[in-house]
């Protein structure tokens, strides 16, 4: 009996990579059920917010640098409802939050701020900041967990700093000033209200607080 030929050198190579590419196709045991679900068409996160006023909901809420706000099955992939806005700094996403069934969103630099219904994805409203002239800015405000300080712009020198009310349960997010003589903070309290308080721009005092809540 003649033995058997020996295997040519392109059927080696084929045998090889055949070999190669069905392991390429492998998931190791440790990995199963770690990547139920990826999607790969919003963009790079900017901002992410599970729905947690319902312990039975599943949605999540994405806002990314692509000037996309989406909201998806947390547990599926499945895509709720996606916005895009215009491209470039004009529709840049600078802040979301959320509250109950809203969304609180500022878009283009402090241009533009909107609320958003979570449910279906409609705009509840939109109203137009005024971003004030530059040449007349003397300070800048710097929010902390806990406590609201403002310096001067041409030195870093601080004005005055406060506390900020209930901070171990106020999750507060926001500060904004017209330029005049008052600068605002925004805090929320999950599942409850938000907060918003005014503070003298002279000396830091609270000229008032104000709370808005919701049915959830």
């Amino acid at each position: 009996m003649k033995p058997p030929a020996k295997m040519s050198k392109p059927t080696s190579l084929f045998v090889i990579f055949f070999s190669l590419f069905v392991m390429s196709e492998a998931v190791f045991e440790d990995q199963v059920g770690k990547f139920d679900w990826r999607q790969q068409y919003v963009g790079k996160t900017l901002f992410a917010h599970f729905d947690s006023h319902s312990q039975s909901s599943k949605k999540l809420f994405l806002a990314t640098d692509k000037n996309i706000f989406a909201s998806f099955n947390a547990r599926t992939g499945e895509l709720f409802w996606r916005h895009v806005d215009k491209a470039g700094p004009e529709g840049t996403i600078d802040i979301l939050l959320l509250h109950g069934q809203d969304a609180l969103m500022v878009v283009g630099g402090g241009r533009l701020l909107r609320s958003w219904d979570t449910n279906m994805g409609g705009l509840n409203w939109e109203a137009v900041l005024d971003t004030g002239r530059c040449d007349t800015v003397k300070h800048v405000a710097v929010l902390k967990k806990a406590a609201i300080s403002l310096h001067y712009l041409t030195n870093g020198h601080q004005k005055w700093v406060e506390n900020l009310p209930d901070s171990d349960a106020v999750q507060y997010q926001a500060v904004y000033s017209g330029g005049e003589e008052e600068v605002y903070v925004l805090g929320v309290v999950p599942n409850s209200h938000l907060t918003i308080i005014a503070y003298s721009l002279e000396d830091g005092e609270i000229i008032k607080q104000v709370f808005w809540s919701r049915t959830l």
